[in-house]
């Protein structure tokens, strides 16, 4: 699992893993985030975390997905969690000597302390923005009409790793066999989930990380107090910006 928390990549697998625990970020309609950052889901999402980064190997704690990738490539561990756009070199002979007993699954889903059944897996990745104040607006608009295109999506696709959820793509039936990781791609579409889509985007990334990492990699304390740290912080946060008025 990942270890570095120098900006979002800690983030993206505690994220996974709190959902799959029954917790939640917060609530994305009243922002609202004590009890929810900090409840009990998330701080069992947290504690699955810790216990399964104990298990990487030594050094990993600045691992994001290409150390992840060459840990399993050299053999040091038997599984990773990455992104599908990552993996093409999991599938690879020449580049992955185990690649014939090499197989690919979605996150699994994990049980919430109420005992039901949790499952979402980060979005990663980031959209295509055009910036309201550029001068280049109209060429921007161009572009992404021509990357919304069925037959763009389709050529984008045919490259290994390269999958952008298009309905041309997803209601292909010849792009799911293409590849070992394109069926798990267009699956994981169903229980994907993101971080907050605010902007404030940054603040929230970096007080997350900076706190539960202390936990997570150093052992610092407990995810419980990780977390209501981390409540208090977003909270302010959003206070500042003025959601809550």
């Amino acid at each position: 699992v990942y270890g570095d928390n120098g900006y979002d990549s800690l983030n993206m697998f505690a994220e996974t893993a709190i959902w799959c625990y029954g917790g939640d970020l917060g609530d994305f309609n009243t922002m609202q985030v004590k009890g929810i950052i900090n409840g009990e889901g998330s701080i069992a999402g947290i504690e699955a975390y810790r216990k399964l980064f104990l298990c990487t190997p030594p050094g990993h704690g600045t691992a994001f997905y290409e150390e992840n990738n060459n840990v399993y490539l050299s053999g040091l561990v038997p599984m990773v969690f990455n992104y599908t756009s990552t993996l093409p070199a999991l599938t690879n002979k020449e580049t992955n000597p185990y690649a014939e007993n090499t197989g690919f699954f979605m996150t699994p889903p994990g049980k919430g302390p109420d005992g039901k059944t949790y499952q979402g897996t980060s979005l990663g990745g980031q959209g295509a923005n055009i910036v309201k104040y550029s001068k280049n607006q109209d060429i921007a608009i161009e572009w992404l009409k021509w990357w919304c295109l069925d037959e763009t999506q389709k050529l984008y696709s045919t490259y290994p790793g390269c999958f952008n959820g298009s309905y041309a793509i997803i209601e292909d039936p010849d792009f799911a066999t293409a590849s070992p990781l394109n069926q798990i791609a267009m699956d994981s579409c169903a229980i994907l989930k993101d971080w907050w889509n605010v902007p404030e985007y940054a603040q929230t990334v970096r007080s997350f990380a900076d706190t539960v990492g202390k936990y997570v990699i150093g052992g610092e304390g407990t995810a419980k107090e990780a977390l209501d740290k981390v409540a208090e912080e977003w909270n302010q946060v959003f206070e500042e910006a003025g959601y809550y008025k």
